[in-house]
């Protein structure tokens, strides 16, 4: 999953558009709507592929505009990202 979003060259998470953020979020939103679970997320940043640590995964989704039930907007989140 991560090796998704870091440039191979630097190892540093990379997204260039917003476009490019979400279809590689794409998966991870089973019910197509736009949000994705918080705890999965979590979970699947420090177990899937090249993993983050559990603090790393913790403050990227910390970064994440959640709804009161705890589901991201990944709309949201990529203005974040790209943002910073």
């Amino acid at each position: 999953f991560l090796k998704l979003m870091k440039d191979p060259k630097t190892k540093n998470m990379r997204v260039e558009t917003k476009a490019e953020f979400l279809k590689k979020f794409e998966a991870l939103d089973r019910r197509g709507d736009g949000y994705v679970d918080a705890s999965e997320l979590l979970e699947i940043l420090t177990t899937l592929g090249d993993t983050l640590t559990v603090e790393e995964a913790r403050r990227l989704v910390a970064m994440a505009p959640m709804t009161t039930d705890n589901q991201i907007d990944l709309n949201l989140f990529a203005d974040t990202l790209l943002r910073n």
